[in-house]
Formats: structure tokens, C-alpha cells, sequence
């Protein structure tokens, strides 16, 4: 398996010695690889709608409790609360962290599912003025001004 050198590092010395442990078990090795690409996706920093998107489901996936979470780190050979405390650590120093424009692309997402899932026209209005208040986001991902 392939890891970047500076995910391994931003891991740590325990975590990588378990992923390079010589005869782990293939099924031990895929789950592995799970956890490692969500921890990939969290620290991605594109300004791409579908790099905020896979993002955040990574981040939800770390926080959030699930059966999901604990079977995968259980078949990878890790505890989940070790796992989950290592990601709370690089959020709280920062290392994994959101981008103005990621952030603008999930206020963008939510929007959207609220004006999906509401039937009251003025709701539906304001919530769509608040939309392509934010529509800039699809032609410049770097939200940056265009020259005129």
C-alpha cells in the first residue's frame, strides 16, 4: 500500500508501525485503507464543491458515533477511540481545518437541501436568494474576482 509520507507523519509513530506491521491479514489491510482515506479526505484542501462535500462526510464520519465507524476500525485492528481521539487532536491543532471557500460550499449544500425539502413558497424564496447569493462559487472554485 501507498500512503503519503506526510499523512503517515501527521498519524504518528504508532499508527504507522501498526500499518506497516508485517502479516496483517488482507481483510485487516482494506479496512485499514478505509480509515487512512478518510483521514486523506478530512485533510484535503480543494476548493472544489465535491472536495468540501467529501470533506465534511469524512469529518462526519470520524465525529458521529456509528456502528459504521467502530466495525471498520474493530476489523482494521485499531480502537475506535484511538482512531477518533487522532482526529479530534488534528482538528484541535488545527492540521485538519476548512477553507473559506469549503465552507461556502457547504453552506451552499445545506441550502440547497433546505429548499428541497420546504413547501412554503416564501421560504423557498429566500432560501434561493440566499443561493445565488453564493452561485459565484461554480465558475471561480478559487473564489477569487475576476479581471474586467
Amino acid at each position: 500500500m501507498n500512503y503519503s509520507l506526510n499523512l503517515l507523519k501527521i498519524l504518528g509513530i504508532n499508527l504507522s508501525r501498526e500499518l506497516f506491521r508485517e502479516h496483517r491479514l488482507p481483510e485487516e489491510r482494506l479496512f485499514q485503507a478505509i480509515i487512512l482515506q478518510s483521514f486523506e479526505d478530512a485533510l484535503n484542501m480543494g476548493q472544489h464543491k465535491q472536495d468540501a462535500y467529501v470533506k465534511q462526510d469524512s469529518y462526519d464520519w470520524f465525529t458521529n458515533d456509528t456502528k459504521n465507524f467502530n466495525n471498520i476500525c474493530w476489523y482494521a485492528n485499531f480502537e475506535p477511540e484511538i482512531i477518533r481521539s487522532k482526529f479530534n487532536e488534528l482538528v484541535s491543532k488545527k492540521i485538519i481545518k476548512y477553507t473559506k471557500t469549503q465552507l461556502k460550499w457547504l453552506r451552499y449544500r445545506w441550502l440547497y437541501k433546505e429548499y428541497r425539502a420546504t413547501v412554503d413558497k416564501e421560504v423557498r424564496r429566500k432560501i434561493l436568494k440566499e443561493i445565488k447569493s453564493i452561485e459565484g462559487l461554480k465558475n471561480d472554485p478559487g473564489g477569487n474576482k475576476k479581471k474586467q
